[in-house]
């Protein structure tokens, strides 16, 4: 529709412009004196002092196609800009898209969960597009202050995922508090887009496990299931700040403070990855003074007052936390 106003206007533009040639050659008019003779016909302002009264027919007839174009222009005009900026005002208050996107992520369900999957997904440079069906949701705003794009609506809708781009997206993050909504998202996303790449959020692990090998979800997680290895843990030792599992271990994020005197104060590095059967996965070396280092060199000691942050299946976690323990 905005589109087809355009080309209207731009026709109607062209037609008065032509006007001012056939005015300046039939009424033997200078091209300033055609011009300002031409806009006021159009616009209907007239004042008498050029007109067509004392002219051929032919020429009164084209005066008066002149003035219903430009009543037509002007209609057309205020159309446009009418259109925009009442466009542009929804597009701000409700997330209504501008333009197409493609290869982003569709993230449904901006709840404290929602919320928190956005702002990794922007930290590691993902393009994503959130739906979500409370307008006045208290993380919209957040949402908004990212500069995501933003279509509220009922996730479960393909009209709301088509105006998410959802048959370009590459994948969808179903993650709002509502099981079967989230399902119904996923079956929706797959109607529009059977390629897509679809995750899952499910409070009842046993059914997510279900759901991806019966649906073909891709993968189905339990926030809660997720997290219960980590509450128990850390209930334990303070040293452990995640867990996530891996196949059917469960792998543990440790850190271990180097004091000085405990058995990691001069320790290499080579020698940590030993522990555990061998089986520590990645290593984060974090210095008292200088700049943290993913996966340092074998032979890299440790000194008192740095930091080391551990990647281990839960099997590990004895042999570390020994060498918390000071020297006698």
């Amino acid at each position: 529709m905005r589109r087809g106003l355009i080309w209207f206007l731009a026709a109607i533009c062209a037609f008065l412009v032509a006007s001012i040639a056939v005015f300046a050659s039939a009424m033997r008019l200078s091209w300033v004196d055609a011009t300002y003779f031409t806009i006021t016909t159009a616009t209907s302002t007239g004042y008498g002092d050029i007109s067509l009264l004392q002219s051929p027919g032919w020429l009164k007839l084209y005066g008066n196609v002149v003035m219903l174009a430009g009543t037509a222009a002007m209609a057309a005009g205020f159309g446009v800009m009418t259109d925009f900026l009442v466009g542009s005002r929804l597009d701000a208050l409700f997330g209504r898209r501008r333009k197409k996107v493609q290869d982003h992520v569709i993230l449904c369900g901006l709840g404290n969960v929602g919320v928190r999957v956005l702002e990794r997904l922007l930290e590691i440079g993902e393009h994503v597009v959130v739906v979500e069906h409370d307008e006045n949701s208290r993380f919209v705003a957040r949402a908004r202050e990212l500069g995501v794009d933003l279509v509220v609506g009922d996730m479960r809708n393909t009209v709301v995922l088509e105006q998410a781009c959802c048959a370009k997206a590459r994948s969808i993050i179903a993650c709002s508090n509502d099981d079967l909504a989230n399902l119904e998202a996923a079956l929706a996303a797959r109607a529009v887009n059977g390629s897509i790449r679809v995750v899952l959020r499910m409070f009842n692990q046993g059914l997510a496990r279900r759901l991806e090998s019966s649906l073909g979800i891709t993968t189905a997680l339990s926030t809660s299931t997720l997290a219960a290895p980590a509450f128990a843990l850390a209930a334990l030792e303070a040293s452990v700040v995640g867990s996530f599992q891996l196949g059917d271990e469960l792998m543990l994020t440790i850190t271990l403070p180097v004091d000085a005197g405990a058995p990691l104060d001069g320790r290499s590095i080579g020698s940590l990855r030993e522990l555990g059967d061998g089986r520590i996965t990645a290593l984060r070396h974090e210095p008292a003074s200088g700049k943290a280092v993913l996966n340092p060199a074998t032979d890299r000691r440790l000194a008192a007052g740095d930091r080391l942050v551990v990647v281990a299946p839960v099997t590990a976690r004895r042999d570390l936390e020994r060498l918390l323990t000071r020297r006698a």
